[in-house]
This record gives structure tokens, sequence and C-alpha cells, in this order.
């Protein structure tokens, strides 16, 4: 049986295709560093650092210590259908989607009952939190990655 951290790998892999067939990337391979994978990217002559995340039921478990600092993309791996589905996130987006899930999670109705409507507790030193599928339909597919590397581009050329 294949684990959490293989299958998240293959689905880097495949982000990493998509990302040179459907964004038009020169060149990409799959790193980890710790249980973090990426993808590193040549696009127009850039280097470009890719996270991803993938989830493979319910929604992506995410932690405010992955904050896509020095990314260029986050992209968000769906596993759960039989092919897979891609979100091409900016930073800027992922850093506003990391702070609305973890003040929703936060939040004071959620404190009230103790405990969310799943199994987690509410612990004002968490740092932990989902981002569910309705907050990023916006970023499906790879035109938000295409823009994100064009603005790249013409950030390096000022």
């Amino acid at each position: 049986m294949i684990s959490n951290m293989q299958k998240n790998r293959a689905a880097c892999h495949r982000a990493a295709a998509e990302l040179i067939e459907q964004v038009g990337i020169d060149d990409a391979f799959v790193a980890k560093v710790g249980r973090r994978n990426f993808i590193l990217a040549e696009y127009a002559g850039e280097i470009i650092k890719v996270l991803v995340k993938t989830k493979k039921a319910g929604d992506w478990q995410c932690s405010l210590d992955e904050r896509p600092d020095g990314a260029d993309l986050y992209i968000l791996v769906d596993d759960t259908q039989i092919t897979l589905e891609f979100y091409s996130i900016p930073p800027t987006d992922m850093l506003r989607l990391i702070q609305e899930g973890h003040a929703r999670y936060m939040a004071i109705e959620n404190k009230a009952r103790g405990k969310r409507k799943d199994h987690r507790t509410i612990n004002d030193a968490s740092r932990h939190f989902r981002i569910q599928i309705e907050h990023v339909q916006p970023f499906k597919g790879w035109l938000s990655a295409l823009n994100a590397l064009e603005a790249k581009i013409q950030e390096a050329l000022v």
C-alpha cells in the first residue's frame, strides 16, 4: 500500500508535468526538504519555486507554519477524484487563505461549543486548520499560475 508521503510526492510530480504542459514551464523537477515537497521550475529564464500540498480526503490540512514565504506559486492538489484536480494559487492569495482559514477555526462561536463539528478541540494555541474546496474554487486550473509567473517575469524586468 502506498503511504500518504508517497502519494503526495506522486501528485507533486504530476503537478510538475502539468506546469510544463499547461503553463509552458521550460523545465521542472520535484525536491523534498523535510516533509515538504516543492517544484523548482524554469520559466522565461527565471527560477520559480512552487510549493505543493495534496489532499487525499476531506479538506487540505494546513498550519500557520506553512506560510508561502519565498514561493512564487502554491499548488493544491485534490487527489479525491479519479483524475487529479489542481488549484494554482499566487502566494498573496495563499497567505490570505491561510489567515482566513485559521481565523475561521479560532472563531468565537466555535470556542463556545468547545469542539468543532469534527473531532478537534478548539485550542487558543492551535496553529492548525483546514482549507475547504469552496475557498479555492476560483483558483482551479492553471490561469492563476500563468498570471503569477508572468507577474514575476515583469517584476524581474524592472
